[in-house]
């Protein structure tokens, strides 16, 4: 191999290498966006999730880890209909933790049963309002653009569940999609996830 072979090798892997630097760079840069929106959520996200431990192990400490968060959160979520019962529960066993008032409330089939309606409900209009903010900030972040690199991606897993239950609950026929991006366009044309489509009926008033 001559000098000059050796110097053409050497410029070819150069040429090489800088092509490689420039699209690693290029992908990089369509990503900034989003990196940095999820740099400036992260710290929020955390102080959320902190926050939620903290008060769940709060609740554990006080006797609350064998009662149904969601029962639990219909009877919070009622605070008149809660004192209510409450008072009655304590002039029956007396002055007990309040894990074990809660207990006495839903040994009552009829007011366990109105509270799990109600947690349900409070439920889904609390996460409606979170898949909402995060479908509007993705939408509204630039990233969805028609020249966007995920969109060349492969359709994922999630995505092809989402399609078929959707297709499901309209009873049509799934659509033939094979990229992140055409399937993304479909379930968003298609109104989303079906959990989020409706809320559950609202819990009847409490009669005595």
């Amino acid at each position: 191999m001559t000098y000059d072979t050796d110097f053409a090798a050497i410029m070819a892997a150069i040429d090489c290498t800088a092509d490689m630097i420039r699209a690693d760079l290029g992908v990089i840069t369509e990503k900034l966006p989003e990196l940095r929106r999820q740099a400036l959520a992260d710290p929020r996200r955390r102080n959320r999730d902190a926050k939620r431990y903290a008060l769940g192990g709060a609740l554990t400490v006080l006797g609350f880890e064998r009662i149904d968060p969601i029962a639990i959160t219909g009877l919070l979520g009622n605070p008149r209909r809660m004192l209510t019962w409450l008072v009655d529960a304590r002039a029956v066993i007396g002055d007990a933790p309040l894990a074990d008032l809660v207990d006495a409330v839903f040994e009552h089939a009829d007011r366990y049963d109105w509270c799990r309606q109600w947690g349900v409900h409070i439920d889904w209009l609390h996460g409606k309002a979170l898949y909402d903010a995060a479908v509007t900030s993705f939408v509204t972040s630039g990233r969805t653009g028609a020249n966007e690199r995920w969109r060349r991606d492969t359709i994922t897993a999630d995505q092809e569940q989402l399609i078929s239950r959707i297709c499901t609950w309209r009873q049509i026929t799934e659509p033939k999609v094979t990229t992140r991006g055409e399937a993304f366009d479909w379930i968003y044309a298609a109104g989303g996830n079906p959990t989020w489509w409706g809320p559950p009926a609202t819990p009847a008033d409490w009669i005595d």
